[in-house]
């Protein structure tokens, strides 16, 4: 494991010391600086960035030259990688970087120092961060994430690793939540961050936090902040992360004054393309969270509206079943009604009919035996009705049943009053003398 940054070698300066590029780097006096440093610090990537890359030291040639020097050292040293030859790895790899516009010349540019290296400096952690912007740029995020968190493991005090980590990790979740199924007729959801996910990032915001409150930095990046924004406003954090965006474009401005007044040209030119796009980045960081806020609000909106549209679902329900109810009592009754006025007409017409000729104590007795006869029926049928209406609402879980079931039970006494006066007529059709019937 590479635990820091010493001088060179004889073995390194047999391969190194012949390039023009190399001396010319040993002549800037950077290295006396780095000399001392471990490659896991902070300040070990910031001196080879505004130091050494910025600062406009090296040409197209001079790190196409160092370029092929590390991939002759690291074919004949068999993977036996030395402090100093990491360096000017790590050197050429943020030249390509920081300099080259040019997306796809650039991906080039890394692919060859690459495949030159192989991996004669996969213990540092610098280099597993340069694979995961490579693979970051390739367009696959899977494996950038993978050595993004092995920089961090190797690294665990670098919050530059960590902030780099936590910005790939951004992309893949914001995308997520900005690509997913949204609101539907069928499934009333919004997309959010799962479970699993929200305890990662919350993990990360606080190992970010641990490591910045407290510590007094060299310098504070607005790329910290920006990330800090985006990771807070994942989380649902809008309002700090508005904060944090507020904070990182401070820092830009004045990164940008204090750049835009150096001798070097080089260095101007460069801040103010890196003001431009941490600009941008800001502004595009702005638009997702308002985005996200938006999503979650509408969730929040539509989670309302469903628990609205089910009560009244429910509602809809009662009253249909309510009136279903009366529309079948209102039929029943008008059954009941009219086979009571039948019964009564059937007694008249049958009364009158079979009463000719007949002594009035016998056409009494006709009669109660006619009206009992239209008792029992008229109890059986309205027995037979609303039992079927207990049935109904019983079947169906409603609360009228036991209702029902009352109402149908109050037939039988109906019944058994028309049973009792037919009983008494035939008995006093056999107590009574014949000459009292007008038999």
């Amino acid at each position: 494991m590479a635990d820091g940054v010493a001088p060179a070698s004889k073995e390194t300066d047999k391969w190194f010391s012949k390039e023009p590029a190399f001396a010319k780097l040993i002549s800037l006096g950077h290295f006396d600086k780095l000399r001392g440093l471990d490659e896991k610090s902070q300040r070990f990537e910031i001196i080879v960035r505004e130091n050494i890359v910025q600062g406009d030291h090296l040409s197209r040639e001079d790190v196409s030259a160092l370029s092929e020097a590390v991939g002759r050292y690291c074919e004949s040293e068999s993977g036996t990688a030395d402090k100093m030859a990491f360096l000017l790895f790590f050197i050429c790899f943020e030249w390509n970087h920081r300099q080259l516009n040019d997306v796809s010349e650039r991906q080039l540019a890394w692919k060859k120092l690459f495949k030159a290296a192989g991996s004669c400096f996969s213990d540092y952690a610098m280099f597993s961060y340069a694979l995961s912007l490579y693979y970051r740029a390739e367009g696959t995020l899977s494996k950038a994430l993978e050595f993004a968190c092995r920089a961090c493991e190797q690294a665990p005090k670098h919050i530059g690793l960590l902030n780099s980590y936590l910005e790939m990790l951004l992309d893949e979740t914001e995308q997520s939540l900005l690509s997913g199924p949204g609101v539907s007729a069928d499934q009333f959801e919004c997309p959010t961050v799962p479970d699993e996910d929200t305890k990662q990032l919350q993990g990360l915001l606080d190992r970010f936090q641990s490591m910045t409150q407290g510590q007094a930095f060299d310098q504070d990046f607005p790329t910290f902040h920006i990330n800090l924004g985006r990771l807070r406003a994942c989380l649902g954090f809008f309002g700090d992360a508005r904060r944090e965006f507020d904070r990182a474009e401070e820092l830009a401005v004045g990164q940008f004054e204090a750049k835009s007044k150096s001798d070097n040209e080089g260095e101007r030119l460069h801040s103010s393309s890196e003001y431009v796009q941490l600009i941008a980045w800001i502004a595009t960081s702005r638009t997702t969270c308002d985005q996200m806020q938006g999503a979650r609000s509408l969730r929040a909106y539509v989670e309302m509206s469903r628990e609205g549209i089910q009560e009244m679902i429910e509602s809809l329900l009662e009253k249909h079943a309510e009136v279903e109810r009366r529309v079948n009592d209102e039929k029943i009754n008008m059954v009941e009604m009219l086979a009571f006025f039948a019964g009564i007409i059937a007694l008249i017409v049958g009364a009158v009919s079979l009463g000719s000729g007949m002594s009035f104590a016998a056409r009494g007795l006709l009669l109660l035996v006619m009206l009992g006869v239209l008792m029992v029926a008229f109890g059986a049928l309205s027995f037979l009705l609303e039992a079927d209406r207990s049935a109904q609402c019983s079947s169906t879980g409603n609360r009228l049943g036991f209702a029902a079931s009352f109402f149908a039970a109050r037939s039988a006494p109906v019944v058994a009053i028309g049973f009792a006066v037919i009983v008494l007529c035939f008995v006093l059709g056999l107590v009574l003398p014949p000459g009292a019937m007008g038999f």
